[in-house]
């Protein structure tokens, strides 16, 4: 019989067994196709990334997803001649030359891998154009979909390329392995048998105390200016950190995790029962050979959260940081009568007048010399810090426009300041001094704080001071440089981008003039290509680590048939079977899930506390919740296949 015959008999034989590998395969390559095809679609590239950046990036990430999926393809073929190693010295006592059997090899993975390439190039087109579809109408792109072809002729053979280099370096890995395998250790490699784990105490303590100081650092970045981030260095205690919760990992799963087992298997009650009693020895008895790949499978884990966590943070943080840097759906000066009026009937023309509401408001502009102002606020170019200053009044006027709770009522010489940033060490009872045109000074008293902005960040100075009307007045009688904001508040404005591109050319040389619709729609441009190339890689890892587990898992069960069958033989029924086979998987899942998810939200609180503070740190969790739901439906996904598999091999024992 020929060898290429043999391989697609082998193949066909194994159909079940190699059905996830096909499918896997196909996918990440389906994944890798589309980006590649994305990184090369110039009409794309050349509307989100006029300055190049961009498309440096997707070269960068290219070469990370190549390296990537290299890995684990050759992960998944290792897997594969292991778990055939028994078939293969067989093959050998017949007479087959390692070289033979070395090219049998070749010829199944050169099948499995040529039809998963060839599924995974027609589905990557299709997430291609459906990517570029989302791109289009989620950031307003102006593309004629019809220009951008279902195949990439460059893309596609980049792709193919990449596949035939991989194919000989699996050749050449198989060749690698086949040669320092010997007749006997291939007949006998799945009847070796694995030297017990001897837990130690002192090993299992001092990983949890790693694990839980590596926490109390990374948290210890939060506390500000008292933190020892600040007072060590930044470097160094990142550093720190990393080793103190690389090592944490490491001990928690060789020693901490043997170690509780041991210790649960002294507790009658806990230990003998139907499935714990043999979940759990087993667990332990396997615990070397899966602890490399544990440790490998929480530290990526975590990296992959880390990295999709921190970018859903920038842009949740962005987003929401948008409703105050632009709280009015338009806003530009009023000092020019003419242009104003322009400008409103320009308006008017585009929407009904009952559809929003204009308020103009004079703003007071006082400088202050106060050695305690507001630290990385805006500041006026070449004019030193100055406070805008708006009456009670007109600060209630906005934010009833805005359908938001206003400040209470202010005394003679009380004010409220409006920070632009959450983490000012700034708080209610400090005093500023403003200063007069006449020479002297007035003090206002910050009666509180606050983050809901009633204008534009761009309308001058270091803060916002709202002040009584009483206040206000002698302000206004002192002299002080004003300066006019008309503001335009409107549910269908702020939806509007034809209305404020209509009044650009009116306001193109002042920085003042500010639409929340372009405003927003300049955030999606620069910040939605960073999200989809982070999602690339995230879809890649998490599928990548899902087959990982599904692959261990389904060979421990194959391992476990004759244990299986004394099981069935001591009347022990499918169902039961079924259960142990759930924790045993469990098990396996749970770890990389709950550390790597631990050691990721721990690394966002450092992440959080480098970034500047635009709004308070709760908001922190919905974008980890998200990552984590994301990489959870995932693993969750993988864990209903590999049960399913697992339990389909326990019912033919």
């Amino acid at each position: 019989m020929k060898l290429f015959d043999l391989a697609c008999k082998n193949l066909k034989k194994n159909y079940r067994f190699y059905l996830l590998y096909f499918l896997s395969v196909t996918l990440v390559l389906a994944v890798y196709s589309c980006f590649k095809a994305f990184s090369m679609n110039t009409l794309v590239m050349e509307k989100i990334s006029e300055d190049g950046r961009v498309k440096t990036m997707t070269s960068v990430v290219s070469v990370l997803l190549m390296a990537f999926v290299l890995f684990y393809m050759a992960y998944s073929n290792s897997f594969f001649t292991k778990r055939r190693m028994e078939e293969l010295g067989i093959y050998a006592l017949l007479g087959f030359r390692k070289t033979k059997i070395m090219r049998l090899l070749f010829f199944e993975n050169l099948l499995i891998i040529s039809v998963a390439l060839f599924s995974g190039l027609i589905i990557g087109s299709f997430f291609h154009k459906g990517v570029v579809l989302l791109l289009a109408v989620f950031l307003k792109l102006k593309i004629n979909l019809s220009e951008v072809p279902l195949f990439n002729p460059a893309a596609l053979s980049q792709t193919i390329l990449f596949v035939a280099a991989a194919l000989i370096f699996l050749l050449l890995s198989n060749g690698f392995f086949l040669k320092k395998a010997s007749i006997l250790s291939m007949v006998r490699l799945e009847k070796k048998s694995e030297k017990p784990l001897k837990p130690h105490p002192a090993s299992a303590v001092l990983g949890l105390a790693f694990l839980a100081s590596g926490y109390c650092l990374a948290f210890n970045i939060t506390a500000g200016t008292r933190s020892l981030w600040v007072s060590v260095g930044f470097l160094p205690m990142a550093g720190l950190t990393f080793l103190l919760v690389t090592a944490g990992t490491v001990l928690f799963i060789r020693s901490f995790l043997p170690f509780g087992v041991q210790s649960i298997r002294r507790h009658k009650k806990l230990f003998y029962r139907p499935d714990t009693i043999v979940v759990l020895p087993k667990f332990v008895h396997r615990i070397r050979s899966n602890a490399r790949m544990l440790i490998l499978l929480t530290l990526l884990s975590a990296a992959t959260l880390g990295i999709l966590g921190s970018t859903l943070c920038t842009y949740s943080f962005s987003e929401q940081g948008l409703s105050r840097i632009t709280p009015a759906a338009l806003e530009f000066p009023g000092d020019d009568p003419e242009r104003t009026q322009e400008a409103l009937s320009l308006i008017q023309r585009h929407h009904p007048a009952q559809d929003y509401q204009v308020i103009e408001t004079s703003l007071l502009i006082a400088a202050s010399d106060s050695p305690e102002l507001p630290d990385f606020e805006y500041t006026r170019k070449n004019n030193g810090p100055h406070f805008a200053i708006m009456s009670e009044t007109d600060y209630h006027q906005r934010m009833s426009a805005m359908k938001k709770a206003s400040a209470p009522s202010l005394a003679q010489n009380e004010a409220v300041l409006v920070r632009y940033l959450s983490g000012s060490s700034l708080s209610a009872g400090t005093a500023y001094d403003l200063a007069l045109p006449d020479g002297t000074s007035q003090r206002v008293h910050i009666a509180e704080t606050t983050l809901d902005n009633a204008t534009g960040f761009a309308n001058e100075g270091v803060g916002t001071l709202v002040i009584s009307d009483a206040l206000y007045s002698s302000l206004v009688q002192s002299g002080l440089e004003t300066a006019s904001v008309v503001s335009i508040f409107g549910d269908s404005l702020s939806e509007d981008s034809t209305t404020a591109e209509a009044l650009l050319p009116l306001f193109e040389d002042d920085y003042r003039f500010a639409s929340a619709c372009l405003k927003r729609d300049e955030f999606l441009i620069a910040s939605s290509p960073n999200l989809l190339l982070t999602a690339f890689g995230a879809f890649i890892f998490f599928i990548a680590m899902g087959c990982i587990l599904y692959f261990k898992s389904v060979s421990d069960t194959s391992y476990d048939i004759k244990d299986f069958e004394i099981l069935k033989k001591l009347g022990c029924q499918n169902k039961a079977l079924h259960r142990i086979i759930a924790k045993q998987n469990l098990i396996l899942f749970s770890i990389p899930c709950i550390l790597g998810g631990l050691h990721s939200f721990f690394a966002l609180q450092c992440y959080n506390a480098l970034m500047p503070q635009i709004i308070s740190s709760t908001a922190l969790l919905p974008p980890f919740m998200l990552s984590y739901a994301l990489y959870l439906l995932v693993f969750a996904l993988y864990y209903i296949i590999t049960q399913y598999a697992c339990c389909h091999i326990a019912d033919r024992a």
